[in-house]
């Protein structure tokens, strides 16, 4: 009996139910929590890919070795853009596991 009764909402001849309103709202946190992951997971390629890549550019430059540096700068960088990735994936899931234990306890 822990069921909330779903209410009717009726504005200027619409009617809205509070599952439909619920449904739309957890529908938003999704797609709000997908962007602010994606945003904060491209600076951080970006970083992780740049940074490494210009520094072996340099030491290329420096040392007369090309590509060498360069090279393993960028395996370098694809191994860290891997972590970044797969940790960024492991945050959300953990996200949407802690959000889902909420609704549960909530609807207890």
């Amino acid at each position: 009996m822990g069921k909330k009764a779903a209410k009717d909402v009726t504005t200027k001849g619409i009617t809205v139910s509070d599952n439909a309103i619920e449904s739309g709202l957890r529908a938003f946190s999704a797609k709000r929590q997908f962007v602010v992951s994606s945003v904060n997971m491209g600076w951080q390629l970006a970083g992780a890919v740049i940074i490494p890549v210009v520094i072996g550019v340099k030491l290329d430059e420096r040392f007369s070795s090309r590509p060498s540096y360069t090279l393993a700068a960028l395996v370098i960088a694809i191994g860290g853009a891997i972590m970044i990735i797969k940790n960024t994936i492991d945050q959300v899931n953990q996200e949407q596991a802690e959000q889902q234990e909420a609704e549960r306890k909530e609807k207890s």
